[in-house]
């Protein structure tokens, strides 16, 4: 109050002569809670105001932040915590914005390992192609969805070959190999890649053959013949395999799945024929003895299997000429040639 008093006694004494009051009186008739009189001082009052609102304004000015204070005033004020990375969530949804606000926030990612360094279990490998760019969230926004075809991959080292190209590696390895025991690994394992290779079949046969009661040899043949039904060498095998064990009616049965008249395959009809004579078939085993020496007339054996079953079915002309036909051959052992000149003497007498 005693400002504004002092700035009040200042006014009054600017003012022309002719006030009844002095300035001093006036200010201290004013008493708090009761209004101004009417009249005389209102101009006074008025002008009071304003410079108030001056001294004010002088007054509050030094106040002001001079230029330098930022940085001296910096270090008082706390640091903000920085702000997340989701502020474009916070944003109107305007249509600007939108695309902003559906992006997702990008992640730094650790750049991808040379595919060339990457130990592959196949062939070594090569740098894979270039992978095509992927199109940003807003371009894929803006743009129709379209379904790109696949170019096809480009053989390479880098890419494991297929398994019957790798089946005919690891037989290429077997043929190599001078080990059976590594002969029979890389077989097998190029039949796991693919069964239906008949080359790797077929070689892990004449392995397995060599001992030929072996039951591993049975389960081989019986998954080889449900994979080739027709394989005569499969057939034949198996036939051989039953007249070791003297199973004669299996060795039969094993030959019979094919036509015998189609056949010309020597293995194959003097098994037949000898199957069939041990059964005491002989009506069967005539006609195959027949084809044999045609096939083969050079061979004993065939003539004198032809000649017991033409005795034994009483063909004694047919007889007698095969019994002569096997010992022309000279190749029978002392015991058979004594009973070739047995059965003559009686078929001729």
């Amino acid at each position: 109050m005693s400002l504004i008093n002092q700035m009040l006694r200042d006014l009054e004494q600017r003012n022309p002569a002719g006030r009844t009051n002095p300035p001093s009186q006036q200010t201290l008739d004013i008493k708090l809670g009761q209004p101004p009189p009417r009249g005389g001082y209102r101009p006074t009052v008025w002008l009071a105001g304003i410079l108030l609102t001056g001294i004010v304004w002088l007054y509050w000015r030094p106040q002001a932040p001079a230029p330098s204070e930022p940085a001296a005033s910096a270090a008082q004020v706390k640091p903000r915590p920085p702000v997340p990375a989701a502020v474009p969530a916070l944003l109107p949804a305007t249509p600007q914005s939108a695309a902003v606000t559906a992006a997702p926030a990008v992640e730094t990612e650790p750049a991808l390992a040379d595919p060339g360094t990457a130990t592959a279990v196949l062939p070594a490998a090569e740098p894979l192609p270039d992978a095509p760019d992927q199109p940003t969230p807003t371009q894929a926004a803006s743009k129709p969805s379209q379904t790109a075809a696949a170019r096809p991959a480009k053989p390479g080292r880098n890419q494991p070959a297929k398994p019957s190209q790798r089946a005919e590696t690891l037989f290429r390895q077997a043929e190599n190999s001078a080990s059976r025991l590594m002969q029979q690994e890389y077989l097998r394992e190029a039949l796991q890649l693919d069964p239906r290779y008949l080359p790797a079949r077929q070689k892990l046969l004449g392995i397995l053959a060599r001992e030929p009661a072996s039951l591993e040899l049975k389960d081989f043949l019986d998954e080889s013949l449900a994979l080739f039904p027709d394989n005569l060498k499969f057939i034949t095998t198996l036939a051989h395999y039953h007249v070791r064990q003297k199973n004669f009616p299996a060795a039969i049965a094993s030959l019979e799945q094919v036509d015998g008249d189609a056949v010309n395959d020597l293995h194959y009809l003097a098994l037949l024929a000898a199957a069939y004579q041990q059964q005491q078939q002989f009506a069967k085993a005539l006609p195959v003895y027949q084809k044999l020496v045609r096939l083969q007339p050079e061979k004993a054996e065939n003539w004198l299997g032809l000649a017991i079953c033409s005795d034994k079915l009483q063909q004694p002309a047919g007889a007698v000429q095969a019994y002569r036909q096997a010992l022309d051959k000279n190749a029978l052992a002392p015991r058979v040639v004594d009973y070739i000149n047995q059965r003559l003497n009686a078929l001729t007498h």
